[in-house]
């Protein structure tokens, strides 16, 4: 069962994500279920590719542009662009 709800960097199993394995809510906090699902199924996927040292920068910048893009892919299921990407900032402590 996946949550909506944000732990700071405390990993929480939430499930399973689309390839699998466990996924956990470290970076859960959006306020829409759909796109916190498809983020931690995108960062679950970039930390199986073991980048090092880049990969929280790859992590907030691929999940910064997944929210970008949403409303273009996604008509029916709106978010708040602006809103989200402040979520996202404040989930990965990186600018944007």
């Amino acid at each position: 069962m996946r949550t909506n709800q944000s732990h700071g960097n405390r990993a929480t199993p939430i499930g399973k994500n689309l390839a699998g394995n466990e996924a956990t809510d470290e970076y859960a906090g959006m306020d829409d279920a759909d796109l916190n699902t498809a983020l931690t199924d995108l960062v679950d996927a970039i930390r199986g590719i073991t980048l090092g040292s880049i990969e929280e920068a790859v992590i907030a910048a691929a999940g910064a542009e997944l929210i970008r893009n949403w409303n273009d892919h996604d008509p029916r299921t709106p978010i708040d662009e602006a809103k989200e990407l402040a979520n996202w900032e404040r989930l990965t402590g990186m600018p944007l």
